[in-house]
């Protein structure tokens, strides 16, 4: 499935529906017994559908992102599930994947988030009624009231996401990670998994990461494969655990790496298919425009990435419809671990960042960090010395990965294996991590690699962002220089910028235009077309 909407009111059905044309292609209308709330499911956009729901007699249960149960995938996966549920088995921390899944199993109601809160479920009140939906896109469209929220709106801007369970709206919130939300009869929530942070060695991490991808071994994966370390992870990971695979790398002609001729050197060495996905070539068509683009990727990214990814998710989902990326392996090398200081961490959230005004800085800064505190403080066991790669997982990428995984499996079956917790969660233990670390971890699940060198990749960006650093320091009216040089990707200008977002933080694109932050302005513009879109008489 590619997501769903939940809602207790039936007379907001022709509205969702009609809402969904935006996000949404086919669907089909579940209700559940005498609950008093219903369902309307949506398809993946782009895949041969495989049917992610079981109705068993009144027992339904609902799946929706990329999930694996005792080595099921899908539909089949759900069978088990639902078997498990009626012989009262606890089963929901032992999935594997990005979920969210609705059980209506003896009269009893229930929507379960998986364990690391990667696969985004969003919620909003409405009067009396409470109503649920992967998209957040299309709660925008049906909510009546939307009030713009100064600090999250400021995160975006900065970030191109917003954390701890907040959006840019004060009434669209976030449902927590690992939560069972019982609906009906009563209504409770209740957390299902902790993780443990304890220490794991070396050896231990192997098995785990053998076992899991042998778990996904009876289907075939597309994987997505560059010059650098953390997709030669994926690919020794999958090759070690005798996994169904092809690759796939991007081609984009503002690629300073050389990615594609590392990879066709990897295909090559172990005679596996590469496919090449050609982000200058736009899937969809040429004209697509910047309101589909941001409801296509959620508002997860500005403009100018949205339309990028849009291509490169409709060009390998025509390729194959379970996709894996490779995000989430840098946590091998310890790449974000290295601070400990809650203040310094969330200073260093975000890519491309601009420079507030003082004192907005200090006032976004210092509700940044409440928000981590708070997250920290919910987390039970864990090491002080973690606290870096910890923030890194369970805080900024569960929101900045999130949302754009959450927008992939709108349209496939989309993971990244190491971002699931039931192998994050081990990387984080092991004590010592660095890039020789990781390097030995590729050998040693795929002994072959060892011939295959380095520095195409990774490295060659390193080296390239090392003579950026330097420049800098010696001529730092070139601050911004090398980050406007090449965007991602061109889009149709937005001149019909939305006076909510001055009136809420006091910056505005002529502010931007100023401070020469050209690579946020596609992230305002993003917000501006979102903002135009939806009615301006909810607005507040």
């Amino acid at each position: 499935m590619g997501g769903f909407v939940l809602t207790s009111n039936s007379q907001q059905e022709s509205d969702i529906v009609t809402g969904s044309k935006k996000v949404f292609k086919k669907h089909k209308i579940i209700n559940f017994g005498d609950s008093g709330f219903k369902a309307i499911v949506f398809e993946k956009n782009l895949v041969d559908n495989t049917k992610n729901y079981i109705k068993d007699g009144d027992d339904i249960i609902i799946g929706v992102g990329t999930f694996n149960y005792r080595s099921k995938f899908g539909v089949n996966a759900l069978t088990l599930i639902l078997n498990d549920l009626n012989n009262g088995v606890s089963c929901f921390d032992k999935i594997l994947g990005h979920f969210n899944i609705i059980t209506y199993v003896k009269n009893e109601l229930k929507v379960v988030t998986d364990c690391s809160g990667f696969l985004q479920l969003f919620q909003v009140e409405i009067g009396s009624d409470l109503m649920l939906s992967t998209s957040f896109s299309l709660l925008c469209s049906i909510a009546p009231n939307l009030t713009l929220s100064k600090q999250e709106v400021l995160e975006y801007l900065q970030t191109s996401t917003t954390f701890n369970n907040k959006t840019i709206f004060k009434e669209i919130t976030v449902s927590k990670s690992a939560s069972i939300l019982s609906l009906f009869p009563g209504r409770n929530t209740k957390t299902y998994f902790t993780p443990k942070y304890e220490d794991i060695t070396y050896e231990e991490l192997l098995v785990k990461v053998k076992s899991y991808f042998k778990q996904w071994s009876g289907g075939k994966i597309i994987a997505d494969l560059s010059g650098g370390f953390d997709t030669r992870t994926l690919a020794a990971s999958l090759m070690s655990s005798n996994c169904n695979f092809e690759f796939v790398t991007n081609n984009r002609s503002l690629d300073i790496s050389k990615d594609i001729l590392v990879s066709k050197k990897i295909a090559k060495q172990f005679n596996i298919p590469l496919h090449i996905a050609e982000l200058e070539n736009n899937y969809l068509n040429d004209t697509i425009s910047n309101v589909e683009c941001v409801y296509a990727y959620e508002l997860s990214r500005g403009m100018d990435i949205s339309k990028r990814v849009v291509n490169e998710i409709y060009n390998k989902a025509n390729i194959n419809d379970l996709i894996f990326g490779g995000w989430g392996a840098e946590m091998l090398r310890n790449t974000h671990g290295q601070q400990n200081n809650v203040r310094k961490l969330i200073s260093g959230f975000g890519y491309n960042r601009f420079v507030m005004p003082k004192d907005i800085e200090k006032e976004y800064l210092d509700n940044l960090e409440d928000k981590l505190i708070e997250t920290l403080n919910h987390l039970q066991d864990y090491d002080e010395n973690f606290i870096g790669e910890i923030a890194f997982y369970r805080f900024k990428s569960k929101d900045w990965v999130g949302s754009a995984l959450s927008a992939r499996n709108k349209y496939a079956h989309w993971l990244f294996p190491f971002f699931d917790i039931k192998l994050a969660i081990p990387i984080i233990n092991l004590e010592h991590k660095d890039r020789n670390v990781q390097k030995r971890f590729i050998k040693d699940l795929k002994k072959e690699f060892e011939s295959i060198t380095f520095g195409n990749g990774d490295d060659f960006k390193m080296i390239w962002n090392k003579i950026k650093r330097k420049v800098k320091k010696v001529m730092p009216n070139t601050k911004n220089n090398f980050a406007n040089s090449n965007t991602d990707y061109q889009y149709e200008s937005v001149d019909n910028q939305h006076k909510l977002i001055y009136d809420v933080t006091k910056i505005n694109k002529d502010y931007l235009k100023n401070i020469q932050a050209n690579r946020i302005i596609p992230r305002y513009d993003a917000l501006s077309v979102l903002l135009n879109s939806l009615e301006s008489s909810k607005l507040n």
